[in-house]
């Protein structure tokens, strides 16, 4: 489990370095939204991770404003990506 609170950009941090650990060479990139932009007016990103041959494993939605997010936006991010990258990813 994700241990106290982080920024949007410490999430997609670290959900960019644990796709790189991976064994199955995943990588993360930005899924486009409707007519290719983002939720909400930018103030929501949708970032997944994609095996070695581009098929989308899994992805979720990361808010983008300042401060730390919610530790349960936090978590459930974590478990989003977990049967991926592994249980406690965010933390190794």
């Amino acid at each position: 489990m994700a241990q106290g609170t982080k920024t949007a950009e410490q999430v997609e941090r670290l959900l960019r370095k644990a796709a790189r650990r991976a064994a199955n060479g995943c990588t993360v990139k930005e899924v486009p939204g409707k007519g290719g932009r983002r939720r909400g007016k930018g103030s929501h990103k949708l970032v997944g991770i994609y095996d070695k041959d581009g098929v989308r494993l899994a992805w979720t939605t990361i808010p983008q404003h300042p401060g730390d997010l919610a530790p349960i936006v936090v978590r459930e991010i974590e478990a989003t990506f977990e049967p991926h990258l592994g249980k406690g990813w965010m933390n190794k």
